[in-house]
């Protein structure tokens, strides 16, 4: 049994875009870096330039940012570090990402963020490829590790139990193509509720599709104004109502809040490849409940179709735009899935509303 556990149609080269080096994200440096990276001529420069390089902040070194929130060592020419002194002195997340990680008893499963362009493309070189820098990063033996998976917050879920319920929900997904949204909710509940009959589930499916406009337009707001509760409820009424609203972080009016399927091939197989990695990664399990990742990725594909079709619009007139599908599942991914610890108590309220439902069937 090998160590890492690669997914079969996963690809991914990067392309020096730049984004995530880009992007705003706290990125955390090595102690065991940080003597090194000070003493290079990189460090130096931007230190004798006035930017502070590297910062400690609670005791953590961070990498410092320049003044459109981006990596102070990111430049034209890619990474400073990187150019200077190797991969192997970069941030461990800088030489990991876009790969995420799940320790399961039987190994690492390796799946992609989709908040990286190049792995919503899905083109470049297999998974595996990688296996030997993946290796050197991840020595830590899983012997250290715990497996311990709920099913709802009461109701726990054996690992075999999980990969038989994984088996069937990836035999259904390529049947479903064309309305991912509501397949993710029927599994939803299914795992809430596996001894429902066919008609339970159906008045549970009910209301878990009425519910998921509210969650999702709250994620968003949440994500569009995260210091204010009542910019947050404004924003979210608007979205709901016809008028739509602004979005300054997109840059873009976004309509009134609809449920959208998947509107040409490109997008169809790229939602489908995204929920297929999400299953075989194992990442439902991350927690903090598998009924809960099931909604949280229900709401989170509902929003990658909204905001592509918004983005549409304001790009190119309503036609495919792979810069729109690239920027929705950047949002998505990142501020909802990947990072999505802020959503936790958002959606365990989603999972507890339909789990007291299906007490009462």
């Amino acid at each position: 049994m090998g160590f890492f556990k690669f997914l079969d149609r996963n690809h991914f080269s990067c392309t020096n875009c730049g984004k995530c080096c880009q992007s705003g994200w706290n990125v955390a440096i090595r102690p065991s870096d940080v003597v090194k990276i000070e003493a290079s001529v990189a460090f130096k420069t931007r230190h004798k330039a006035g930017f502070t390089p590297i910062v400690l902040d609670e005791g953590q070194h961070l990498a410092g940012k320049n003044s459109n929130g981006g990596c102070t060592f990111f430049t034209h020419n890619g990474c400073e570090i990187h150019r200077e002194l190797g991969s192997s002195s970069k941030p461990g997340i800088c030489q990991v990402y876009p790969f995420q990680m799940a320790v399961t008893p039987d190994g690492i499963y390796v799946s992609l963020a989709f908040s990286c362009p190049a792995a919503v493309a899905g083109f470049g070189l297999a998974s595996e490829s990688y296996e030997q820098e993946l290796t050197t990063l991840f020595r830590e033996p899983l012997a250290e590790a715990t497996y311990e998976y709920l099913r709802t917050a009461d109701t726990p879920i054996e690992w075999m139990d999980y990969c038989q319920l994984e088996k069937q929900m990836l035999a259904e997904l390529s049947l479903t193509l064309d309305d991912p949204v509501s397949t993710l909710l029927q599994w939803a509940c299914r795992v809430i509720h596996p001894q429902a009959t066919s008609e339970e589930l159906d008045s549970l499916y009910d209301l878990a599709f009425n519910l998921l406009p509210l969650f999702a337009t709250s994620s968003l707001s949440a994500i569009e104004n995260r210091e204010s509760n009542e910019a947050r409820q404004e924003f979210q009424e608007r979205l709901i109502q016809a008028e739509g609203v602004r979005s300054e972080h997109l840059g873009c009016e976004l309509p009134a809040f609809t449920l959208c399927r998947p509107q040409d091939t490109i997008t169809r197989e790229a939602v489908s490849r995204y929920i297929r990695q999400s299953l075989e990664g194992k990442r439902l399990l991350s927690g903090p409940t598998l009924a809960t990742r099931l909604l949280l990725l229900g709401c989170g594909v509902a929003l990658v179709l909204y905001l592509n079709q918004a983005l549409t619009k304001q790009i190119d007139d309503g036609r495919f735009s792979f810069a729109a599908l690239e920027k929705a599942f950047e949002v998505v991914e990142f501020e909802m899935i990947t990072h999505g610890d802020c959503m936790d108590d958002l959606y365990r309220e989603y999972e507890s509303v339909l789990v007291k439902s299906a007490r009462a069937l």
